[in-house]
């Protein structure tokens, strides 16, 4: 299991930044070839699920998700249900000197055993996808209106 924290830090208020890391559809601009969609509820309730479907060329990976935390506006964790990846990402909002900071901290492997041995290289990838995505998420928060 490749376990992988990145935190980014926002000028915007915790309010704002909460919005930009837990509105999932926003999720899309965040990862690049990613479409997110909430498939069942509103997105705001352990239960509820997302589906993250990337596509690069003819190849497509759907990541299946359930929220197993939602405690607005401090955090939330999803669980991946997936074939392809398994584990869990918990997503931290808290505020942070006169801005806010996100934390995302993800334990996620291959469904594969045999794709597990590739552990340092899975590291590396993570951490490069999760920093754009938090960084891209602190950014979103600084433009939208309090």
């Amino acid at each position: 299991m490749t376990s992988v924290t990145v935190r980014s830090h926002s000028a915007a208020d915790p309010a704002r930044l909460w919005r930009a890391a837990s509105e999932f559809a926003r999720h899309s601009a965040y990862f690049p070839f990613t479409t997110v969609t909430v498939t069942s509820g509103t997105g705001e309730q352990v239960g509820d699920t997302i589906l993250g479907l990337t596509r690069i060329g003819p190849l497509t990976l759907a990541d299946p998700m359930t929220i197993t935390t939602y405690d607005e506006p401090h955090g939330y964790a999803v669980r991946k249900t997936g074939s392809v990846l398994t584990g869990q990402v918990q997503v931290q909002v808290r505020p942070d000197g006169t801005g806010s900071a996100v934390v995302w901290t993800a334990d996620v492997a291959p469904a594969w055993r045999w794709a597990r041995i590739a552990g340092p290289v899975n590291t590396l990838i993570s951490r490069a996808v999760y920093s754009h995505a938090v960084n891209a998420m602190a950014r979103t928060a600084e433009s939208l209106d309090g």
